[in-house]
């Protein structure tokens, strides 16, 4: 009579351990004990506390290699999580100033319509104000024409006049002269 809780077939013990998917092939294969030459154990064998023993040790050593190189995986993608994140913040503050500086391109742009508006406006203000004092002036500075124009003709009729008197005064001076030596009896 086979005793079923010290005996194990290869099907049983490399595949009921182990939750599945636990395990590589390469795992599965180094519990596969390979059975001694005797003739009694016929499909199944006993297995010897020192066989389970080297059994567990290299699942240990098996599961102690794993462990080692979750934790490097671990590492690897914290330090790349770490540096995602400083990326992600290298282009949000990117991002920050960019919009800064649209949004002071824009006031920029506002303030400089509004500006060039109120000078337009400005303008048309001063060319109305010297188009109603132009209006205003025009008729004065006609008049101002005129005068000068009067003062010329006054000045140009007293200058004829100088004249005329001095010429006269000149012909008239030597036969003045004459009466007056005539009259004073000098000779």
């Amino acid at each position: 009579m086979r005793s079923t809780a010290s005996t194990w077939d290869r099907e049983t013990f490399s595949a009921t351990p182990f939750p599945k998917g636990c395990m590589t092939s390469a795992a599965t294969r180094q519990l596969d004990i390979p059975p001694k030459n005797n003739a009694n154990n016929g499909p199944y064998r006993m297995t010897s506390n020192d066989d389970i023993l080297r059994a567990l040790g290299r699942v240990e050593g098996g599961l102690t290699g794993i462990e080692d190189s979750v934790s490097h995986l671990r590492d690897e993608l914290s330090d790349e999580k770490d540096n995602a994140h400083e990326s992600r913040a290298v282009i949000h503050r990117r991002l920050d100033e960019q919009a800064r500086q649209i949004h002071l391109l824009d006031m920029t742009v506002t303030v400089s319509s509004n500006v060039d508006g109120q000078i337009r406006e400005e303008i048309k203000t001063l060319k109305d104000t010297v188009e109603k004092n132009h209006e205003a002036v025009a008729p004065t500075l006609e008049e101002w024409k005129k005068m000068k124009t009067l003062g010329y003709s006054i000045s140009g009729l007293i200058a004829f006049a100088g004249l005329t008197v001095g010429g006269i005064v000149a012909y008239a001076s030597d036969g003045a002269v004459a009466a007056l030596r005539h009259w004073l009896k000098i000779n």
